[in-house]
């Protein structure tokens, strides 16, 4: 029996080295089960409602962005639509009017007020292209060509 002493001494302490891993792995599961302290808890609470007020500020200042951005949206667009109205107004009042008084008064050399693409529209208009025709080799749309026209007609 104490031959095998020192195999028994092995078992023995194998099995108290065994209980003390289970233990401490027991000790470490119920400390990782108790909740957080309640300090912990206030301040994560406290950073979360900061965060949360941060948002809805910067909610706020968009949604009062937005407000500004579609005022303004609508504003051009009134006055896109006047500018489509009095050029309608000039075309029917031209189209009423017999070719012999139709005329375009001529753009004065270096007019300040003329940049090269206009003056190349109100020369071919003189000349007689219709609009499509000069929006087309202009690259530009029909009714900025009309209102490059109409303008003009109206000095």
């Amino acid at each position: 029996m104490w031959s095998n002493s020192p195999e028994i001494f092995l078992v023995f302490s194998m099995n108290i080295i065994g209980l003390c891993l289970i233990l401490l792995s027991l000790w470490f599961l119920r400390k990782k089960e108790e909740p957080m302290g309640s300090s912990k808890i206030n301040e994560i609470e406290k950073e979360l409602m900061l965060r949360t007020q941060e948002a809805e500020e910067i909610l706020e200042e968009l949604n009062d962005f937005s407000i500004y951005m579609m005022r303004q949206m609508e504003n051009k667009h009134k006055e896109l639509i006047l500018l489509y109205q009095l050029i309608d107004e000039k075309q029917r009042v031209m189209n009423q009017m017999p070719d012999t008084e139709k005329k375009i008064v001529p753009a004065l050399e270096g007019d300040p007020y003329l940049n090269k693409d206009q003056e190349q529209i109100l020369t071919l208009y003189k000349e007689g292209k219709t609009i499509d025709e000069i929006a087309k080799r202009m690259h530009m749309g029909k009714g900025e060509v009309q209102l490059i026209i109409g303008l003009f007609q109206m000095r």
